[in-house]
């Protein structure tokens, strides 16, 4: 799956601001797949389309999120990821 040396290499080969950019440019692309799957599609290849299409900007989120953990603090990061995900269970169990 998602190798980490590769990351590495990419962050000590560009740097963490050329790879932070990154994280905030597939994001965005990640953004604007998903407000094209809220549109009307005329057919279902335009549908079929637009989730592959959205698949595919998840997979390069998801890379570099997996790329951030090397770039900030990882323990800290699980940390609060763990806090969210009571939040939420917690929301769950209230509504």
């Amino acid at each position: 799956m998602i190798d980490i040396k590769i990351l590495q290499n990419a962050i000590d080969k560009w740097g963490a601001d050329a790879q932070i950019e990154m994280i905030i440019e597939e994001c965005a692309e990640l953004i604007l797949a998903l407000q094209k799957i809220k549109r009307h599609h005329k057919t279902k290849e335009d549908k079929n389309q637009a989730y592959f299409n959205v698949s595919d900007e998840i997979a390069d989120v998801k890379i570099m999120i997996a790329q951030s953990e090397l770039l900030f603090d990882k323990e800290l990061i699980n940390s609060r990821v763990e806090f969210k995900m009571n939040r939420l269970s917690d929301k769950l169990k209230n509504n």
